[in-house]
């Protein structure tokens, strides 16, 4: 058995970050409470919002990377993982720099960073040499394939639902934010706590 995850916005959630960024480039003011899928939605709405929004994901996954959290749920998802021997693997599409990104901050390794320390590679016991960065959503996907793994979670249909992915892997989608419907042969889920207790129930 491999459990394959995904990184951005599975393991990690970026809305506090994206909300400072967002204020501090003055897109919207401090009283914005909603979370980085409306923030998104907003932007692309707004004369120019896919370049205001491809600028602010290039600092939210680079120089300000550091200010991002696991989501609620995750460690001890985890340390359940450890605990009962079960190899990990993640498999993140990350490009080398972040789009619109004059200073070239490198995606990939401020992503290392951040999982050293968050204890990763050491508390959690994800080994660093199944970490995975592919360049493109095809390479991705390859790359799961190639890894073998039995289950695979990401918070993006698009890639679950992907033509070339194994049909040997068990798709189980992260769904935060989406109430778009979702194919049968995917599991999904909302909240890492309740997904643990059924996971480990089955495993």
């Amino acid at each position: 058995m491999l459990l394959g995850l995904d990184f951005d916005n599975t393991l990690v959630s970026y809305d506090e970050v994206f909300r400072l960024l967002a204020i501090d480039q003055k897109v919207i003011d401090s009283s914005w409470t909603g979370n980085k899928l409306q923030l998104k939605n907003y932007l692309l709405s707004e004369p120019n919002g896919e370049f205001k929004w491809q600028l602010l994901q290039g600092k939210a996954y680079g120089k300000f990377m550091h200010k991002a959290n696991l989501f609620t749920g995750v460690k001890d998802f985890l340390l359940q993982c450890k605990k009962k021997k079960i190899p990990i693997c993640i498999v993140s599409h990350k490009t080398i720099f972040g789009i619109h990104d004059e200073e070239k901050i490198p995606l990939r390794d401020e992503a290392l960073k951040w999982m050293s320390k968050q204890g990763f590679f050491k508390e959690l016991g994800i080994r660093k040499d199944r970490v995975y960065f592919e360049p493109t959503i095809e390479e991705k996907i390859c790359r799961i394939n190639s890894l073998n793994c039995s289950y695979f979670i990401d918070d993006l249909l698009e890639i679950l639902t992907h033509p070339i992915l194994s049909d040997s892997v068990n798709k189980i989608l992260f769904r935060e934010f989406t109430n778009n419907k979702i194919p049968n042969q995917i599991f999904s889920f909302n909240n890492w706590n309740n997904f643990s207790t059924d996971f480990f129930t089955e495993c």
